[in-house]
């Protein structure tokens, strides 16, 4: 049996935004939220598999399923729209 690949999606405590990154430098182990600007040692983190990771990428509609490539700037600002639109109507991000 093929072990599955496991993926930790990070999202900030106070936007539930998943665009968030470590900060180098200063104290070990602090996280910032790029839409928010929320700082701080623990964010909520979603453990899933490949399958689960891939169709989450789908609902956020990124259509970039290359990890190691970064979204470019419209995609970014797009994103954050449709965010902000499903936390204002109470659906599930």
């Amino acid at each position: 049996m093929k072990k599955q690949k496991k993926f930790i999606v990070r999202s900030c405590p106070k936007c539930k935004s998943d665009n968030i990154g470590i900060i180098i430098g200063g104290q070990m182990g602090m996280w910032e939220c790029k839409d928010c600007g929320f700082r701080g040692p623990s964010f909520l983190e979603r453990e899933m598999n490949e399958e689960e990771f891939l169709e989450y990428e789908e609902k956020k509609g990124s259509g970039e399923f290359d990890l190691g490539e970064p979204k470019t700037v419209e995609k970014k600002k797009l994103h954050k729209e449709m965010l902000r639109e499903k936390m204002e109507k109470g659906e599930e991000i």
